[in-house]
């Protein structure tokens, strides 16, 4: 979604997560029926990562709408 946001013109976009390892979640129908192994469904988060948006490993903690920020479990604020 990132990507695509991107591509309309959004600027300065950021993906915030804290996982190392993305899940892709289509591919898990074809291993419940047998036709993929369980190992296909998993890559690295930064083999997926677009490469013209922002990668934040940590999570989000707080949201302050009013404030217009997030506040990362590390205590980072991010506008």
């Amino acid at each position: 979604m990132a990507g695509r946001l991107k591509r309309y013109g959004v600027k300065d976009i950021v993906v915030i997560e804290p996982r190392d390892k993305h899940l892709y979640q289509r591919m898990y129908s074809h291993v419940a029926g047998g036709t993929a192994r369980a190992s296909v469904a998993v890559r690295s988060q930064a083999s997926v990562m677009s490469q013209r948006v922002g990668w934040i490993d940590d999570s989000v903690a707080l949201i302050h709408p009013d404030a217009n920020t997030v506040e990362l479990a590390s205590g980072a604020k991010i506008d």
